[in-house]
């Protein structure tokens, strides 16, 4: 389990923790070299932070993780009891929620249209059908990406014209 920025047991719950008494006193003392060496300083507002995280390293309680959470969901009460409600109807695509949500979603976009779509590659191959690719056509995408972008250009029978950026 990854610790969680701001837990206060974060460096005891890491996986990576010593075993036996030398390799402990080797590992804090360690911690304590990169604590020390500090070669970039800080935000004045991370400062306490810091602090606190440098005694806790000198005291062996564990290594400190400075991991970020790359995104954290924000799901409420009214999204938990409208994802049941859709559940229940039974009904999981093309039901009643959805041409509300489009018109909202279109309102909150400042947009005249919008269109919600089950994968990304479906929502590809909505955009090359909107921009009017057809036979014969060739599309200038990244060979570094997911199959899926070919593959939608492919399906509307045009050529992927691979092209590194």
């Amino acid at each position: 389990m990854a610790p969680r920025s701001g837990d206060p047991l974060a460096c005891r719950r890491t996986s990576s923790r010593p075993r036996g008494r030398r390799s402990w006193t080797r590992w804090r003392q360690g911690c304590s070299q990169v604590v020390a060496s500090g070669a970039v300083t800080p935000p004045r507002r991370r400062r306490d932070q810091r602090r606190r995280e440098r005694r806790r390293c000198a005291r062996g309680v564990g290594r400190v993780s400075h991991e970020i959470p790359l995104a954290r969901p924000l799901i409420g009460a009214e999204e938990e009891r409208r994802v049941i409600d859709v559940l229940r109807s039974r009904q999981l695509s093309l039901g009643a929620e959805l041409p509300a949500f489009e018109r909202e979603f279109a309102a909150y976009l400042g947009a005249a249209h919008a269109s919600a779509v089950s994968s990304g590659t479906a929502g590809l191959h909505l955009a090359l059908r909107a921009q009017g690719v057809s036979d014969g056509d060739e599309v200038v995408t990244s060979p570094l990406s997911f199959v899926a972008s070919a593959n939608a250009i492919v399906y509307e029978r045009a050529r992927p014209v691979f092209a590194d950026i």
